[in-house]
């Protein structure tokens, strides 16, 4: 082969080396992206790889709980940083949502409608904050809200009432899923990511309760919560979210006419024996 013909022939098979490196790595980074953003269902009780993809399952690590309660309960964790998710058997099975979807009709709205004046921020604060329904039932989006909820967060269990931000029914595993997309920026904005982290950082009076109470620094526990007696029963979910994990611990049982405040600490004491377990805490 002539010198001139040899450099050609270098040449070219060198930029063929490069642009499939770069190919490769594109796809990498893609499929490291989908590894998070879209979980699947999984094997109950059994720790699995979240993927876009319906993973082969492959069983990690059992977690054994023991709770002392007659409650219905059901619960779900997604470690942030591999993506691993892990669930009580029942984790598919849905609970009345109640306030703890309020963190999504903020995000929903706001990105629908990025430059929100004043006063719209003051009542999405206080939606998220002190848990104030009049203004979710505001900037609730319907349907079409939940379509985009489902899409965006990757969820498979939500049974959507389209003309209610409380009644819709989410199951542990959707809620952690839910926890996630919020607090990794898939259902909004950087920006407004960043303001409804922080507002759920900052939750106070009757929706503070749950998993953060076993953290010194509570703000450093993102958490949006639900409550609320109907139909004869109480309803109450608790969600936790951290840089490590996003939580989620459903409960469920006849009322038999406690008070709310009653309802809530018997509540949370689930919740925290769940967490205390679940991360290992001492």
């Amino acid at each position: 082969m002539k010198k001139h013909n040899w450099a050609i022939f270098v040449g070219a098979n060198l930029i063929i080396a490069v642009i499939v490196s770069l190919v490769v790595r594109s796809t990498q980074e893609h499929s490291t992206r989908n590894l998070m953003a879209l979980p699947t269902p999984a094997v109950s009780g059994v720790v699995i790889p979240v993927h876009l993809d319906p993973p082969a399952f492959e069983e990690v690590y059992d977690i054994h709980i023991h709770v002392n309660t007659d409650h219905w309960y059901s619960w779900a964790l997604i470690d942030m940083k591999s993506g691993i998710l892990v669930g009580s058997e029942n984790w598919s099975e849905p609970n009345y949502m109640m306030s703890m979807g309020k963190s999504w009709i903020a995000a929903d709205y706001l990105s629908l409608h990025p430059n929100p004046n004043a006063s719209t921020l003051s009542r999405l604060s206080a939606m998220i904050v002190d848990s104030e329904n009049q203004a979710a039932s505001e900037y609730f989006g319907g349907q079409a809200s939940w379509d985009r909820f489902i899409k965006a967060c990757g969820l498979t269990d939500l049974k959507t009432v389209s003309h209610s931000w409380s009644t819709t029914g989410m199951s542990a595993r959707d809620a952690a899923r839910y926890g996630y997309c919020i607090y990794s920026g898939y259902a909004t904005t950087p920006e407004w990511t960043s303001w409804i982290v922080d507002k759920m950082r900052h939750v106070r009076g009757a929706g503070d309760f749950g998993p953060r109470a076993l953290f010194a620094d509570r703000t450093s526990v993102a958490t949006k919560n639900g409550w609320f007696m109907l139909q004869g029963k109480w309803y109450i979910n608790c969600l936790a979210v951290t840089d490590e994990w996003s939580m989620s611990i459903l409960q469920r049982w006849p009322y038999s006419g406690e008070s709310y405040q009653k309802a809530i600490s018997e509540a949370e004491l689930v919740c925290n024996s769940i967490a205390k377990q679940v991360l290992r805490l001492s």
